[in-house]
């Protein structure tokens, strides 16, 4: 979130402020809780502590079930779309034989 953009940045500057007990940007905050300031992402990405926490179960879980619901998203557009080119052929080749051009072979 860019706060500076937001209509009221002070008020989240503020917030943010008394939830942390930090008074400088960035706040990084994972699965909802406050982990720390780009410093301490720094050092816990050396240490791989970082990477511990968000790589959790509960996340991998989270992201097989996206990937799985946009398989199926993806597999249902296609099928549509199949579907629709056969409905456009189908009255394509019907124009043609009700035209009395039965013989052409498409």
């Amino acid at each position: 979130m860019e706060v500076d953009a937001e209509p009221r940045a002070d008020e989240i500057r503020n917030a943010l402020s008394i939830m942390t007990t930090q008074r400088t940007f960035p706040y990084v905050f994972v699965h909802g809780r406050f982990y720390a300031n780009s410093y301490a992402v720094q050092k816990g990405m050396k240490n791989g502590s970082f990477f511990e926490l968000i790589d959790d179960e509960r996340d991998k879980q989270n992201w097989l079930i996206e990937k799985e619901d946009y398989a199926e998203k993806i597999k249902k557009r296609k099928k549509d779309k199949e579907a629709s080119r056969r409905k456009k052929l189908d009255r394509i080749k019907k124009k043609i034989a009700d035209s009395g051009m039965g013989d052409l072979k498409i």
